[in-house]
């Protein structure tokens, strides 16, 4: 047993001393390696395997930079950036201007006269607007005026001859002057009151044009001078034999499409006499006659001038003015025709 244990004490320190041995002799010829300075051999390859690499790159430009021999370098592309898609811009489309189309209707409304004195009333038809208005005292050879001619409202045209003047064999008229278009025309009446014995004006709002005009008082007998265009305005003056009393101008005032045209006048030598002289006037061509009006000679004032007849023509094309002059001297009158324009 001794002998045993002796001989594997034996085996193992031979082995240790046999791994002791393969170490160093590893070490040794690592020094070694190192010393020489060899390096250890890289396989080249083969021109066939050369020739079989470069046919594999394509030809075809890669995204990068190209080099020779078929090769490219690659390069990093930047990342697309967004582009927004421009909203598209609404051009606002125009709508056509209509054609505007104007012509003036005349409204009639006749009643027989009566020594307590009339009130007649005449409304434009629907779908028109009141621009002016008149009347008509017939025969006018009475030589009797009214008392009132005016708009009451935007509407309606009203007149009034006061008791004892006329009797049932007289008729008397009040007549309106009324605008048909399809032209977006508008109208205000404006007013001046005044106590007095002479007269009153009233002038239109800026931005408009008068179109027509009318007076009121309350004299039962008056004896108007003038009912006319005055500026952008209406004028209304009369002759009492005494005392003041209250009268009022009216205008009629239109807006846009409406413009200014011209003021047509014709005055004529009344003489002394019962008959009747009678004024015709018309606008010129390209423009509508919407309203008119009269008056006499400044020099005459206060003359026994009647004009019982002052009012658009039944065409609606002319105004019509009629004076009677019961002065005993010669005197001088005048008609007016307003004349707008309708702009297109």
């Amino acid at each position: 047993m001794r002998t045993i244990l002796s001989r594997l004490r034996q085996g193992g320190a031979l082995l240790s001393a046999g791994v002791t041995l393969l170490v160093a002799a590893l070490l040794v010829a690592a020094l070694v390696v190192g010393c020489t300075g060899q390096t250890p051999s890289v396989p080249q390859v083969s021109a066939t395997a050369t020739a079989t690499l470069e046919a594999t790159v394509p030809t075809t430009a890669l995204p990068g930079t190209a080099t020779a021999a078929g090769t490219a370098t690659a390069t990093t592309d930047p990342m697309p950036t967004h582009v927004p898609t421009p909203t598209p811009t609404r051009v606002p489309t125009s709508t056509p201007h209509p054609t505007y189309h104007a012509q003036m209707i005349r409204a009639v409304n006749t009643v027989a006269g009566s020594l307590a004195g009339v009130h007649v009333t005449v409304h434009c038809p629907a779908g028109t607007r009141l621009l002016s208005g008149g009347y008509a005292v017939e025969p006018s050879g009475n030589g009797t005026s009214p008392s009132e001619s005016y708009p009451p409202d935007a509407s309606t045209w009203e007149v009034a001859v006061g008791p004892s003047l006329i009797d049932a064999s007289t008729t008397v008229s009040a007549v309106a002057d009324c605008l048909q278009t399809n032209a977006p025309v508008t109208a205000t009446i404006v007013h001046a009151q005044k106590f007095t014995n002479t007269s009153v004006a009233v002038n239109c709002p800026t931005g408009t044009l008068v179109t027509g005009g009318g007076f009121q008082t309350n004299l039962t007998r008056p004896i108007v001078q003038e009912s006319q265009p005055h500026g952008n305005g209406w004028q209304y003056a009369f002759f009492a034999s005494s005392g003041s009393t209250t009268i009022t101008a009216y205008a009629i005032c239109a807006k846009a499409p409406l413009t200014a045209g011209t003021v047509q006048y014709l005055t004529k030598t009344l003489p002394v006499s019962t008959n009747a002289v009678n004024f015709t006037l018309s606008c010129p061509s390209g423009q509508l006659l919407t309203g008119g009006g009269m008056g006499v000679d400044l020099a005459h004032l206060g003359a026994q001038v009647f004009f019982p007849l002052d009012r658009p023509a039944a065409d609606a094309l002319t105004w019509q003015t009629s004076a009677v002059n019961s002065y005993a001297f010669t005197a001088t009158a005048s008609a007016y025709a307003v004349c707008v324009r309708l702009h297109q």
